[in-house]
């Protein structure tokens, strides 16, 4: 799959206020990034979970009165066949992103994390806002420094 029709199909996430990550070992370097590059640029809120603890609760997240929640399935369905189910149970209506990687090794670990930021950048775009301008907050250097 090529960058503009991932940029499209990315498009899907631009209404939302707060995104579930569901990832896979393959993804979980790409998803933590894509949680922080969402959040620096305060696009949307984000969670981050496998597929076991996202339906075992965190499912909840997307109910919430309000809030209009997407989802990013990061990784293979055929090599995670949990991946794959949570997917299939999710309503239509919820609008979703598969970053779809073709296997589980470190060279689709990198296919993940660049299309992880192709989706923060088709975000930000749809949204008429620039992903590299984060928004820190005043007291947010005391807490990095403190650690």
């Amino acid at each position: 799959m090529t960058h503009q029709s991932h940029v499209s199909q990315f498009v899907a996430l631009r209404d939302v206020s707060s995104i579930h990550v569901i990832r896979d070992k393959v993804s979980y370097c790409a998803a933590v990034d894509l949680e922080t590059r969402l959040l620096e640029t305060a696009l949307s809120t984000v969670t981050v979970s496998d597929p076991w603890n996202f339906g075992h609760g965190r499912y909840m997240g997307l109910l919430t009165p309000g809030l209009r929640a997407g989802v990013v399935l990061a990784g293979s369905f055929s090599s995670n066949q949990a991946l794959g189910r949570v997917a299939a149970a999710l309503p239509e209506e919820i609008p979703r992103v598969h970053i779809e990687v073709p296997g589980i090794d470190l060279r689709d670990s990198l296919i993940c994390w660049f299309r992880a930021m192709w989706l923060v950048d088709a975000i930000a775009a749809s949204r008429g806002h620039d992903p590299a301008a984060v928004q820190p907050t005043p007291w947010g250097d005391t807490l990095y420094l403190d650690r």
